[in-house]
């Protein structure tokens, strides 16, 4: 995709290996093969756990390799596994997100409760002199939040922890979807929904509206917003990964507004919508 729209029931366009390859599809191409390099980092005696990916890092000159298990985001957890030839002292520092509240990060070496002083933004040293078979186990609880655009805007979009929630709006005229030959082909050239026919996020206090977003029991990382969503339309649909929403309009960022305030902004919003260019 070249482009990837935040417009209220927007789509985004899909590239084709015979039809097009646009040049951010190309360009550092070997970009990908880079994803993993900063999942770990060292220095002399410590080793950094940045990211929490199901991966494996082996640290030859400490004969150490380190296994991480996860299914992070679909669950809050992690675990590490510790193999070595022979016992070794060193400090693994443990990334603690800003996206995790104070005193909520939760850490267990080999099931037993490590205290932890740090705060979010930094990293939690774990030193001792680690064993074969060793373990380590995470809780990264994430909470929902609101992160509103730049300059005051009343958009904002929905995060659970570091993960864009999104909601799909339907399939209707998505001209364009995989784009064929020509210039131009990575704009979506359907119709744009008007933004007063858009769901907006409607609550008295609208700093509340991540407390009324709950989880959907027996589906990961899946959530409604039914209470908030002011359009009948679309209160039962649900909330995912952004990054899961695939061939449909969606709604990423959206209209914040109070009761009181909801006719009043739908009518301005039409208005600019219908004033001439």
């Amino acid at each position: 995709m070249y482009f990837t729209p935040i417009r209220p029931c927007h789509y985004r366009v899909y590239s084709q290996p015979e039809q097009n390859f646009w040049c951010c599809v190309g360009s550092g191409m070997e970009s990908h093969g880079k994803y993993g390099k900063f999942i770990y980092a060292h220095s002399d005696d410590e080793l950094y756990v940045n990211l929490f990916i199901a991966s494996q890092v082996t640290w030859q000159a400490k004969e150490l390799t380190l296994r991480q298990e996860t299914i992070f985001p679909d669950e809050s957890q992690t675990r590490l596994k510790i193999s070595v030839e022979k016992p070794v002292k060193l400090t693994l520092r443990i990334r603690y997100p800003a996206w995790v509240a104070p005193g909520k990060l939760a850490i267990k070496i080999n099931g037993k409760a490590v205290a932890i002083i740090n705060k979010p933004g930094s990293y939690v040293p774990l030193q001792r002199t680690w064993q074969h078979g060793d373990q380590a186990d995470f809780e990264l609880p994430m909470q929902t939040r609101l992160q509103r655009l730049g300059n005051a805007s009343d958009y904002a979009a929905i995060m659970h922890g570091p993960i864009v929630l999104a909601m799909s709006t339907g399939q209707d005229n998505m001209d364009g979807l995989f784009a064929g030959e020509g210039r131009w082909v990575h704009i979506p050239s359907g119709p744009l929904v008007p933004l007063n026919q858009a769901p907006m996020l409607v609550c008295d206090d609208p700093q509340s509206i991540p407390d009324k977003i709950q989880p959907v029991p027996g589906k990961p990382m899946t959530f409604s917003a039914a209470s908030v969503i002011q359009s009948r339309a679309y209160a039962n649909q649900e909330l995912i990964p952004f990054f899961r929403v695939h061939e449909s309009r969606y709604m990423m960022y959206w209209r914040l507004a109070t009761p009181a305030q909801y006719e009043s902004i739908l009518q301005e919003i039409k208005a600019e919508e219908q004033a001439p260019e």
